[in-house]
């Protein structure tokens, strides 16, 4: 923009407006906005969504048409545009507004984060348990399966006026084994790799990209135009990690063998793949006949995305709600820096489910039991077998749950993970649910805890309970100082 000011032209930085993720509100910009101010911009407007998350994109969409029409335009004047940065569930919404609300008039340039613009693979699964999206409204919208709502973003009808970069990562593990959903096919599409859902947001990278488009000087800087080499060959061990009524381990190897464990037996065939296009397309040849399938690997080559077909029939037409498997975890100790109990201070991917406590205990024996409150589970509780495989500088996690009572975790399956301790402090991620169990594969908005001063909540009631049957009713003054210990806990 240019104003004149005392009869001298000047440049004038564009007004810029923010919407959030889901969960998040305007204040998830901070960062970005102290950075904009350093180079000259002034003028920032950050909608709070209401309610911040669950909500259909549409209902939101209206709330920015009415944002911008009460908040930003009369402020800026009817006349010029703004910029618009938006993150996950901000992009499809301002999709959505600029497409069918007019806001095709008001915005210049738009710079969409991690938007699910082909779809988000745990609406899939989301929508198998709330097929009407009840609970998560936004589900029907933007599944995999190409909605209506996301029919309509097809083409660029409705949005020539507006110029979009996109940002994505190919490590975001919200989009495992669908990593291109963020992108648009006429707009400036730039992949970040080695960040998360919320680094992608954040990082260096992505601001320097975002300025230079801001700028017009997008065609000067090579950040994120090359191609992320995916991973393509399926070779190794994998087990079924959300397979809640039996084993089943493949095991594929590089001379075109494959094997099938189901906990009792073994049968030996072969296999072929071709990686012509995606998804990757295998057909596995067993005594009993051939099974046609679709695959996909996440970027760390840790996770497959497998759907077969039935023995001699018709290869599925897309991978959506495959099977998923993790790498058969190696056989090592639990490291001793990780056994105890660690207390969470900030509850990271956890905030979506309304966390409020969270501890978890890792044992000698390879078990692990979490606690906390969440929305879903006042009383938290999962128990169950624990692998930790360390790498150079992370640890990388595989819970097998025996026991839970969380609705989204089910016993006999596995939730991935990474850890990071550092100064003795733990990051930690995981898959939030096995019901989609898409495993983390960079630290990205983590747990963060500290080793328990005090043991796990029920650890904790072991011990109040072992001083009361220490003091016996046979000696009453005992007994009297056993509940003053208690009652002065309790105001701690």
């Amino acid at each position: 923009y240019q104003r004149r000011v005392h009869g001298i032209l000047m440049e004038e930085k564009i007004p810029i407006v923010f919407a959030h993720g889901n969960t998040e509100s305007g204040a998830a910009w901070a960062t970005i906005i102290e950075r904009l101010k350093k180079h000259g911009y002034k003028q920032f407007f950050a909608i709070d969504f209401k309610p911040s998350a669950n909500e259909s994109c549409i209902t939101y969409a209206l709330q920015l048409n009415d944002f911008m029409n009460k908040e930003v335009i009369p402020k800026i004047g009817p006349h010029k545009k703004v910029a618009l940065f938006a993150h996950s569930l901000g992009v499809t919404t301002t999709r959505y507004y600029i497409k069918n609300l007019g806001g095709n008039a008001h915005i210049a340039k738009a710079i969409l984060i991690a938007g699910g613009n082909h779809g988000i693979p745990s609406c899939d699964t989301v929508l198998l348990g709330d097929p009407q999206g009840k609970i998560f409204k936004q589900a029907p919208e933007i599944h995999t399966g190409i909605s209506p709502f996301l029919q309509k973003m097809m083409t660029p009808e409705g949005e020539e006026d507006v110029k979009y970069l996109t940002l994505s990562s190919p490590h975001d593990y919200y989009f495992s084994t669908l990593e291109d959903s963020p992108l648009i096919d006429w707009a400036d599409n730039r992949v970040i790799p080695f960040q998360g859902h919320w680094g992608v947001r954040e990082c260096d990278d992505s601001f320097e990209v975002s300025l230079a488009f801001l700028e017009g000087k997008e065609a000067t800087c090579p950040i994120g135009r090359a191609l992320f080499p995916m991973p393509d060959r399926p070779f190794g061990s994998w087990d079924n990690c959300a397979n809640t009524n039996k084993i089943e381990r493949y095991v594929f190897t590089d001379d075109w063998k494959v094997t099938l464990f189901d906990g009792t037996t073994t049968k030996a065939g072969k296999y072929r793949i071709s990686t012509a296009k995606f998804p990757n397309l295998i057909d596995i040849e067993f005594p009993e006949g051939i099974y046609y399938g679709l695959y996909a690997l996440n970027a760390c080559a840790d996770n497959l995305a497998l759907k077969l077909s039935e023995v001699n029939g018709k290869r599925p037409k897309s991978h959506r709600l495959p099977v998923y498997y993790y790498r058969t975890p190696r056989p090592e100790p639990m490291p001793e820096e990780l056994v105890g109990t660690w207390k969470a201070s900030e509850f990271g991917n956890l905030v979506a489910f309304g966390a409020t406590e969270y501890f978890i205990t890792f044992t000698k024996e390879k078990t692990f039991k979490i606690e906390g409150k969440v929305v879903f589970a006042p009383k938290l509780l999962m128990e169950g077998k624990c692998f930790i495989e360390k790498d150079p500088e992370l640890y990388k996690m595989h819970l097998l749950l025996e026991s839970s009572n969380f609705f989204v975790c089910k016993i006999n399956s596995y939730l991935g993970g990474l850890l990071e301790l550092k100064a003795g402090k733990m990051k930690l991620v995981a898959a939030a649910t096995t019901i989609l169990p898409l495993r983390p594969q960079v630290i990205d908005h983590p747990i963060l805890l500290e080793k328990a001063k005090q043991n796990s909540p029920s650890q904790f009631i072991f011990s109040l309970l072992s001083l009361i049957h220490i003091s016996e009713p046979t000696r009453r003054y005992a007994i009297s100082y056993a509940v003053f210990c208690l009652k002065k806990k309790k105001h701690q």
